[in-house]
């Protein structure tokens, strides 16, 4: 079940048909499923960014960070 949430969350969230809500609710808790929902909000977070082809590491020996300016374009960041 948790594998078919999944699925219609990555692919079509609004065509979760209602038999499908109600299967979901049978096997977790309304809780259990918006941890599930949230864990792959935060799991698929980064695609934009493996998209674009920024996901390597500036330097592989340093942390790199990112964040967004006023703007929304995304500045990196090397420790030193």
């Amino acid at each position: 079940m948790a594998l078919s949430l999944a699925d219609a969350y990555l692919t079509d969230p609004a065509g979760f048909s209602v038999g499908g809500r109600e299967d979901a609710l049978r096997h977790f808790s309304p809780a259990q499923i918006v941890e599930l929902l949230l864990k792959l909000s935060t799991w698929t977070v980064n695609k934009s960014i493996t998209a674009l082809g920024l996901d390597e590491a500036i330097r592989e020996e340093r942390l790199t960070t990112f964040h967004y300016d006023a703007t929304g374009a995304l500045i990196f960041h090397v420790s030193d």
